[in-house]
């Protein structure tokens, strides 16, 4: 009768006899909230991805389920699973919004898991879906970003925010300007996550290479 809740994770290139993330019995009731499921190997084709046994409940909200062996969810012996805006690989008979479009990780293939530009899970989960205590994404940034510029601050599916701070628009409002600046500024010379934006998503330190970062994209908007 176990009911953890799992926010803000990765599961990642594991590899099981049954299923390849979630064996659930006897009345388990895990929800797992803008997870990544990805590269996971699964030896038994009847298993899938999850298999929930004897009245259990899985829940899966914002979550990826992608490049797997399997992407099922099979329920078994009175268990049911809801899935409800996510996106995943080879679809999902029933829920609420949920997708099956290549979502363009950054590069899966070297553990990037970040959205890239133009992905079809920037601002496509469910606020709602958020519990109250979680305000940052798996890598310290906002949970809620405008990602497509649309006046609105949506969560993306997945365990990553996508955010345009890698074209120097450190307040994630569309622009970059003055504002994004200042934040520069105020991170001069440490490690501070927001501001520290070349090579990616940063190499460790403020400094020239971030601002030249801002300098190419001045006054760009969205």
């Amino acid at each position: 009768n176990a009911a953890p809740q799992i926010v803000n994770c990765l599961f990642i290139e594991n590899t099981a006899d049954n299923a390849s993330i979630l064996y659930n019995i006897d009345g388990a009731s895990p929800h797992f909230i803008n997870c990544i499921f990805a590269n996971n190997i699964n030896t038994s084709v009847y298993y899938g991805l999850s298999f929930n046994f004897l009245n259990c409940r899985s829940t899966f909200e914002n979550c990826i389920s992608w490049g797997n062996t399997s992407n099922s969810i099979v329920d078994s012996n009175g268990s049911f699973s809801t899935v409800n805006y996510c996106d995943i690989q080879g679809g999902h008979i029933g829920g609420t919004a949920n997708i099956d479009v290549d979502l363009d990780f950054v590069n899966a293939a070297n553990g990037d898991f970040y959205l890239q530009t133009g992905s079809p899970c920037i601002d496509t989960g469910s606020n709602d879906a958020v519990p109250g205590t979680i305000t940052t994404d798996a890598s310290g940034l906002s949970r809620f970003i405008d990602g497509n510029c649309d006046t609105i601050a949506t969560v993306d599916m997945g365990a990553y925010e996508y955010s345009r701070r890698y074209l120097g628009d450190l307040n994630d409002d569309c622009v970059v300007n003055l504002p994004d600046l200042a934040v520069l500024a105020g991170g001069w010379g440490s490690s501070t996550t927001g501001a520290d934006v070349a090579i990616g998503y940063g190499d460790g330190i403020v400094d020239m290479v971030d601002l030249a970062v801002l300098a190419d994209n001045w006054l760009s908007t969205w």
